[in-house]
């Protein structure tokens, strides 16, 4: 045992092995633990505050990296598709002028510091996006907030939309019984 996450890590797994064991149980064992350090109720409270917010941040952190992962790997198969297209076009209507390779250059210039930027997190960049991210997030209704980690709201269609789609299966649905009864 080097440090206290060993001793943590340790304690977790009995506790688990322990299994029945109830969380109320658990509550009065953190208290005992912090009485018998010192700990005033209060203390333990803010500790157990500052955990929250510790670990509500780690969960942010791990959901906006996925949605910078989806966003970034859909923006390179846009790329990749549009790259193929200018290529073809390019090679099928004049191949003594190759304009399509520059334009790729200057695309994939634009890729590769996209995916720097998503793979590489540790910039104040990452930190801006990931807070403006969050605000936008947080701006939005908690029953339109995605449910998933890798939901990318850019591409979730708007409500509008799916109440459209969905009443116009059941419209559907109801011609054909109209039509077979």
């Amino acid at each position: 045992m080097s440090n206290d996450d060993d001793i943590e890590a340790i304690l977790k797994i009995a506790v688990s092995q322990a299994g029945g064991i109830e969380a109320q149980s658990l509550r009065e064992r953190l208290m005992l633990s912090a009485a018998e350090l010192g700990l005033t109720p209060e203390q333990v409270a803010a500790a157990e505050d500052q955990w929250a917010a510790q670990e509500k941040e780690r969960r942010d952190l791990a959901e906006f990296a996925a949605y910078r992962k989806r966003a970034f790997w859909n923006r390179f198969v846009s790329f990749a598709i549009l790259g193929a297209s200018l290529l073809a076009i390019n090679l099928l209507t004049d191949r003594s002028i190759l304009w399509a390779p520059w334009l790729l250059l200057f695309m994939g210039l634009s890729i590769i510091r996209r995916a720097i930027g998503t793979f590489f997190p540790g910039s104040d960049r990452f930190q801006t996006a990931f807070e403006r991210w969050r605000a936008n997030r947080d701006a939005l209704p908690e029953a339109e907030r995605p449910r998933t980690l890798a939901i990318d709201l850019a591409l979730r269609p708007p409500a509008i939309g799916r109440e459209r789609r969905s009443r116009h299966g059941r419209e559907r649905h109801r011609s054909r019984g109209s039509r077979d009864g």
